[in-house]
């Protein structure tokens, strides 16, 4: 049994941030759950790490099998598949049943909206007044999305 003490100070460097377009690689294609659920981190292939919120996790897990481009403005994120080097962007399968990102993304998103009308519906037997925006529904595709690619 090894009895050494290990420092709870380790210096990390800066998380990653995007201020400009950035390429990278993920080394690991799942995210770590961090801050109680609250962001998702990551590392890059070259040993960086960088944080996000769980939906945009979902998305950048779906382009995790390559390089990816991603940007951050005021706006929120944006994430896309760059070409590898032979000019050809990799949509080959990514779950077991022969999926490739884009299936799975729209199959999750047709699952959040139906999700969302039952809501809407449940609400209005109870006399309430229910109005889901997009970012609702995103938010509600990313988290069946995450539940369906961890099993």
């Amino acid at each position: 049994m090894n009895n050494r003490a290990y420092s709870t100070n380790r210096q990390f460097p800066p998380p990653l941030k995007f201020t400009t377009p950035q390429i990278i690689t993920l080394k690991y294609q799942q995210g770590k759950m961090c801050r109680g659920g609250e962001s998702v981190m990551f590392t890059t292939t070259t040993g960086e790490r960088f944080f996000v919120d769980p939906p945009m996790a979902a998305e950048i897990q779906l382009l995790a099998d390559g390089p990816m481009e991603i940007h951050e403005t005021h706006q929120g994120f944006t994430v896309r598949r760059v070409p590898s080097h032979d000019g050809h962007i990799n949509a080959g399968p990514v779950n077991g049943q022969g999926q490739n990102s884009a299936q799975i993304m729209s199959r999750c998103y047709q699952q959040a909206i139906d999700v969302a009308l039952q809501a809407v519906e449940y609400a209005k037997g109870r006399n309430l007044m229910l109005a889901p925006s997009f970012e609702d529904i995103r938010a509600l595709a990313a988290t069946i999305c995450i539940s369906e690619t961890r099993k």
